[in-house]
């Protein structure tokens, strides 16, 4: 059985400080993983990175089988992340909010008007 999340060898690094030291694991189909560790242990970055918000220094991420960096458009419409911030802006509507993230995902304006209508 292949794995859902695949993580190998993964490292970040910010000026030289390695947030992510070679970080491994494998998660299979309906496998629940925890994440624990003190502030600072770096686990937002990992899942920032499984998540394909940030690119790794070095080492390999696959979500279903593709490769997150290369296939990051194709992994985000497989997966869903909602992370610890506050990822809405007070000073937009829920449209205009909705709108910017389009944007983050080319996601062309009159489409994404118009499936944000459907709902």
């Amino acid at each position: 059985m292949k794995p859902v999340v695949r993580v190998v060898d993964l490292i970040k690094e910010y000026n030289g400080v390695k947030a992510l030291k070679g970080v491994s694991l494998e998660v299979y189909e309906g496998e629940m993983l925890g994440l624990l560790g003190p502030n600072g242990a770096s686990k937002s970055i990992l899942m920032n990175i499984i998540a394909g918000v940030i690119k790794p220094t070095s080492g390999k991420v696959e979500v279903l089988g593709y490769g997150v960096s290369k296939n990051r458009e194709r992994v985000s419409l497989k997966i869903g992340y909602c992370p610890q911030e506050t990822v809405l802006y007070n000073n937009l509507t829920v449209m205009e909010n909705m709108m910017f993230y389009a944007g983050l995902y080319n996601i062309p304006g009159s489409e994404a008007k118009k499936e944000l209508r459907e709902y």
